[in-house]
């Protein structure tokens, strides 16, 4: 596993934590988005240790490897859109990655008409794993010619991919941090006394007392309910309390006197 793979899975975990998730999950687009994007981008390295391991060099190959290289700049532009919304700008952000995406343009992305009005051709005799050539037909000029590196084309595009993803786990680090220290001095386990035990042994006197013992679990319980809440809103929270209800009210060993309060009280 590469340092983009590696960066790709770390994203994968901030993102799934429930402080991160119940957030995202709410524009079920971006979360959709944000998923494909990241299988993109290690689909596409995937396919550039494939490039790596074949002998010769063919058109085939030559296509593939540029429209994946595009297709992961794509992938990084959504990354950033779907998590922060913000767009990239290459050109004046990442010069080095929008070069690679006028070579890809120039040569298997819009060869002939481009933009500006020229046409490109692929140089047969030079096309090889390694390298390759295009022929630029600029109207009213001189045809010129760019040699390409495709060796150093994958290592650029790798560079400045690696660092914008490096940017993204930091900034999911940095929230996650800002995220805790909200409740730095609200710790959960401090709302369990150190007695809780004793509560439990007396709910099967059953009874008065009993049932005294009981509302005062349940009183922590709501308490924990609500600090988990603010910890982990919406989707999260709602799952985990709707199975621990369940689980108080049909498989607790409380006694059937308890368990009888626990549904009047709809707890």
């Amino acid at each position: 596993m590469n340092k983009i793979e590696k960066l790709s899975h770390a994203i994968r975990d901030l993102i799934n934590s429930p402080w991160k998730r119940d957030i995202l999950l709410k524009n079920e687009t971006s979360w959709s988005k944000l998923c494909a994007s990241l299988d993109t981008i290690e689909d596409v390295e995937i396919a550039i240790k494939e490039y790596k391991t074949i002998k010769d060099g063919t058109y085939l190959i030559f296509y593939g490897l540029l429209q994946g290289l595009f297709l992961q700049q794509g992938a990084i532009f959504n990354l950033n859109d779907a998590l922060f919304g913000k767009k990239i700008n290459f050109k004046t952000d990442y010069p080095d990655l929008f070069e690679i995406r006028e070579i890809r343009n120039d040569s298997v992305g819009h060869p002939t008409n481009r933009k500006n009005s020229s046409f490109h051709v692929i140089n047969r005799a030079a096309l090889a794993k390694k390298h390759a050539q295009i022929i630029d037909y600029i109207p009213n000029g001189t045809p010129k010619t760019q040699n390409l590196d495709l060796y150093k084309i994958i290592e650029d595009q790798c560079t400045f991919i690696e660092k914008i993803l490096k940017k993204v786990e930091e900034k999911l680090i940095k929230e996650y941090k800002n995220h805790k220290m909200k409740f730095k001095n609200k710790k959960l386990i401090d709302l369990i006394p150190s007695t809780f035990d004793y509560y439990i042994s007396k709910i099967y006197e059953g009874g008065e007392f009993g049932k005294i013992h009981l509302r005062m679990i349940l009183e922590i319980y709501n308490k924990i309910k609500k600090g988990v809440g603010e910890r982990y809103p919406d989707t999260y929270a709602k799952d985990l309390f709707e199975k621990i209800d369940f689980i108080l009210i049909n498989y607790s060993c409380f006694t059937k006197k308890a368990k009888m309060h626990l549904k009047i009280w709809k707890l």
